[in-house]
This record gives structure tokens, C-alpha cells and sequence, in this order.
């Protein structure tokens, strides 16, 4: 009989997208597998090409902190943007946050207004506009 992990790993392997998210999530965690965050990079790459809006946004962590992968906030920030695009609010705070570190002010405040518009009391988006506010 096969385990939950091999049915993941069947169905990642079959190209399922959330399959390959959650295979991905158990190697960044190393939960029943070996912390691999390589491996952990390879599966959210799957599952975002796919449009997972999850896998996107973990993708783009990976790039953005060298996770599994060679730092690369172009990467990140543009993997951030395809989520917060599609509605994902994590990413649409994490996108401003990047934009905000790559001296792009003006989108960053435009992905962070997006992502109060989707959820006004999202306390990370407010925080992180009020300082970009403060700074003008």
C-alpha cells in the first residue's frame, strides 16, 4: 500500500500543480523527507509555472532570500508579482516589500495599496506603506 507521501509524489510526478506545491512544502519543512530546499525550489518551480498561486509566492521567497537557488530579487519580485496579480495578498505584501528593497517606491506602494484593497486589515501592507509614507 502506498503512503500519502508516495501518492503526492505520484501525482507531482504526474504534473498535478498542487501535488507538486505540497511536495515542495514537505521538502522546505523536511517532513518525512530530508530538508532539501533544492528540492524544495524544483517542485514550487513546477507548480508556479502551472499558476499555483502558493508555489509562486514560495518560489519567489526562495529567489529573493538564495533558498535553494542563487538570490535573485528580479526573480523574486517577478514571481511575487504573477501571484499578487491573481489576488494572492501574501504576495502582494511580499512584492512591495521587494519593490520597496530594489528602490522601486512607486509600484511598491501600488502593490501594497492592492493588497489592503483586497484586505483592509491585512496590519503588514499598512505598516509597510505607512513607513514608505513617512519617508517622502
Amino acid at each position: 500500500m502506498l503512503s500519502g507521501r508516495k501518492w503526492l509524489r505520484k501525482a507531482a510526478n504526474q504534473g498535478f500543480a498542487r501535488a507538486q506545491f505540497f511536495l515542495g512544502l514537505l521538502y522546505e519543512e523536511g517532513q518525512g523527507v530530508p530538508r532539501d530546499m533544492a528540492q524544495a525550489v524544483l517542485w514550487y518551480g513546477r507548480a508556479a509555472e502551472q499558476g499555483d498561486l502558493d508555489a509562486q509566492n514560495n518560489l519567489a521567497t526562495a529567489y529573493l532570500h538564495g533558498l535553494g537557488t542563487a538570490p535573485d530579487p528580479a526573480k523574486a519580485a517577478a514571481w511575487y508579482r504573477r501571484a499578487a496579480e491573481s489576488g494572492h495578498a501574501t504576495a502582494q505584501v511580499n512584492l512591495g516589500v521587494v519593490l520597496t528593497r530594489l528602490g522601486r517606491r512607486d509600484e511598491a506602494v501600488a502593490a501594497l495599496s492592492a493588497a489592503l484593497r483586497l484586505n483592509p486589515s491585512n496590519a503588514q501592507a499598512r505598516h509597510v506603506l505607512e513607513l514608505l509614507r513617512k519617508e517622502r
